[in-house]
């Protein structure tokens, strides 16, 4: 049983083991959350090299970890070599730190989900290693349905919400306005594709609310 959770790695310290494109793959991923990457393998990918280069992530071509293991918040192994697997995951076990040899769960104390992101929002499914491709499929199927509208919508949220907290003075009738960014109006919308209509909709709410919020204030 798994604890679905989403981490801040934004200044922590990450240290993948491995140099394949799999490796490279969960660098990159790593980077674009903030994280603080270091790269530990003889035989880098290209990719892994240039990032090395830009100082992006710190490459170490070497197999040795257990010197400087201990530092790091989360660790990523992506290898074929089963002993290095099974070392490095009793290490990490031994400190209590996330550890996740890709591919071999018994190695690992949390898994990657499959996931997708659009904007602000980001979808995150898991069969709980029971079926990644069942969980892949089902990514996917959220991703069409909801993907690109909702995204662009939470990105349009996410901007004015400042706007929001400054301008409406009420706590009541702003809780009010932000749950009117899920009626069943805007829904609708976003679920055909109206993206402007969506934020029409809610600009008229809102606009509505700050003329109330006038009102209000003027009583007191």
């Amino acid at each position: 049983m798994y604890f679905p959770i989403f981490l801040d790695l934004r200044s922590k310290e990450v240290l993948v083991i491995g140099g394949d494109e799999e490796a490279t793959r969960k660098a990159e991923s790593l980077v674009e959350a903030g994280a603080r990457v270091t790269v530990l393998s003889k035989a880098p990918t290209p990719k892994l090299v240039i990032l090395s280069k830009k100082k992006v992530i710190k490459l170490l071509k070497k197999d040795a970890f257990d010197t400087i293991i201990s530092k790091f918040f989360l660790v990523i192994v992506s290898t074929k070599d089963k002993k290095l697997k099974e070392n490095v995951a009793n290490s990490c076990f031994e400190r209590d730190q996330l550890v996740n040899v890709l591919d071999d769960p018994q190695y690992s104390n949390y898994i990657f989900p499959s996931t997708f992101k659009e904007g602000p929002l980001q979808v995150a499914v898991s069969t709980g290693g029971a079926s990644p491709a069942l969980a892949k499929h089902i990514r996917k199927k959220i991703q069409k349905e909801w993907g690109k509208s909702w995204g662009s919508f939470l990105g349009f949220m996410q901007d004015n919400r400042k706007k929001v907290m400054t301008t409406v003075n009420d706590p009541k009738l702003r809780k009010k306005l932000f749950e009117n960014a899920g009626s069943k109006k805007v829904v609708e919308f976003l679920n055909s594709g109206k993206v402007q209509a969506a934020k029409a909709e809610f600009k008229k709410q809102y606009e509505k609310l700050v003329k109330k919020d006038s009102k209000v204030k003027k009583k007191k």
